[in-house]
């Protein structure tokens, strides 16, 4: 009878530090969300009333209607699809360099 009285307070102990841990992660979502919100307000106002900001936006809209943008990241690729392939190339005879010397150098057999 006293076992089950123990097991009864324990599992009531249990279940309040459970309710006590659930309340705290709530109370910490609502007030992540909350600053979540407040920051997002805070920076579209910011922004939506900046000259320079808006002035941005045009002209990264204007270059992306006229396709500059899309060149720029197309020429961009293409260079470096060029280094790689100049520098594998370059590697690769390297390596075929090493491997020769590194036969020139082998010692014979001992028999």
């Amino acid at each position: 009878r006293e076992e089950d009285k123990d097991q009864t307070r324990e599992r009531k102990r249990e279940k309040k530090r459970r309710t006590n841990e659930t309340s705290t992660t709530s109370r910490m979502s609502f007030v992540g969300r909350l600053a979540n919100y407040v920051l997002n307000e805070f920076l579209v106002n910011a922004l939506a009333n900046s000259k320079s900001f808006q002035r941005f936006a045009v002209r990264t809209d204007d270059a992306m209607r006229k396709g500059n943008v899309y060149k720029t990241v197309s020429e961009g690729a293409s260079k470096a699809k060029e280094s790689v392939e100049r520098y594998a190339e370059e590697a690769k005879e390297v390596a075929e360099k090493f491997a020769k010397e590194a036969v020139a150098k082998k010692p014979p057999p001992n028999s």
